[in-house]
């Protein structure tokens, strides 16, 4: 595509983005997906990033 295309597509370009370096930590491993939506429901009502 050329640019006009996509400013005609998109009002603004988003401006970069720095990533900041997070350590991650394994607090528990499972395959049971029910698990798995508890403990992302949980983290994202905090505001935890995973």
């Amino acid at each position: 595509m050329n640019n006009t295309v996509l400013n005609r597509l998109i009002e603004e370009l988003p401006s970069e983005t720095e990533f900041e370096y997070v350590e991650l930590t394994t607090i528990a491993e499972t395959n049971n997906l029910g698990l798995i939506a508890l403990a992302k429901s949980i983290l994202d009502s905090e505001g935890i990033k995973y």
